[in-house]
C-alpha cells in the first residue's frame, strides 16, 4: 500500500484533482462535520481502520486495501487504490 500523503500533500493533490479514489475517500471522511454526523446518515469515523491482510497475516485477495468505516460497512479498494465495493454486513 502506498504511503498515506500528509495533510498538505493531501490538500495540494485534492487541488490538482491527482488524489487517487481511495485518497479523495479517506478525505472526504476527515472532513465530516459535526451537524452532518449527528444526522446518523454516516457513522462518525474520521479516522477508519485500514487494512491490507487478514487477522492471520494472510493478504487480502489480489492485494485489496479495506477501509473500515464501521463494525458493519468495509470499503475495498484495489492496489492501485481504485474503488472495488462495499461489503455490508447486518449487524
Amino acid at each position: 500500500m502506498s504511503k498515506i500523503p500528509t495533510n498538505k500533500e493531501m490538500d495540494v493533490q485534492l487541488a490538482l484533482g491527482t488524489l487517487s479514489p481511495m485518497q479523495l475517500f479517506l478525505k472526504m471522511l476527515s472532513m465530516q462535520q459535526e451537524d452532518l454526523i449527528k444526522t446518523h446518515d454516516w457513522d462518525d469515523e474520521r479516522t477508519p481502520k485500514i487494512t491490507t491482510e487478514w487477522s492471520s497475516g494472510k493478504p487480502y485477495e489480489n492485494n485489496e486495501i479495506h477501509v473500515e468505516i464501521s463494525s458493519s460497512v468495509v470499503f475495498v479498494f484495489n492496489s492501485k487504490e481504485e474503488f472495488v465495493g462495499t461489503y455490508n454486513y447486518k449487524e
